[in-house]
């Protein structure tokens, strides 16, 4: 008999339940990642400024495991280009948006492990599911931002010219 708890879809809500009660951690943890790197430009921005987004991308995430693994696309692409619109005004080029998409992924991962090492009775597929929702939402992340940086780029350049 097939049990419900051992389902991949039920391993993606018990994920988000798990990254849910350590948002202020794994947030707080690209916070020190983003300052710590001399890639992302974050020396003159507050806190504020530099969360931006963060804890909206992290709730797609989470509401995207919360809904059976299925991505939340259209929320993710408005995040998205809010915060590169945002990024670009402060005058961040397309490689420190893209890095702080790279030190978002590194949080998830390491909270994707930990999550992995307290529920060894996940099966493969509940692992493979988990991993691919996260991974599938922040490569559409990089997707997303890179086309609305080049499309303000595309704007800029066409107005000079």
């Amino acid at each position: 008999m097939n049990d419900p708890e051992s389902s991949p879809h039920a391993a993606c809500g018990r994920l988000a339940d798990y990254l849910q009660s350590n948002k202020d951690s794994l947030v707080n943890g690209w916070l020190a990642r983003a300052r710590a790197d001399s890639e992302v430009l974050s020396d003159a921005m507050t806190q504020v400024e530099l969360l931006d987004h963060v804890p909206r991308i992290f709730d797609a995430v989470v509401q995207a495991l919360r809904n059976s693994c299925s991505q939340t696309k259209s929320d993710v692409q408005e995040i998205t280009a809010r915060h590169t619109v945002i990024r670009w005004v402060q005058r961040y080029d397309l490689r420190a948006v893209l890095r702080e998409v790279s030190l978002l992924r590194t949080e998830f991962v390491g909270h994707l492990l930990a999550f992995d090492g307290q529920n060894s009775d996940l099966r493969g597929n509940g692992r493979l599911l988990n991993a691919t929702t996260i991974h599938c939402i922040l490569d559409d992340v990089v997707m997303d931002a890179t086309d609305t940086f080049l499309k303000l780029k595309g704007r800029v350049e066409a107005e000079e010219a």
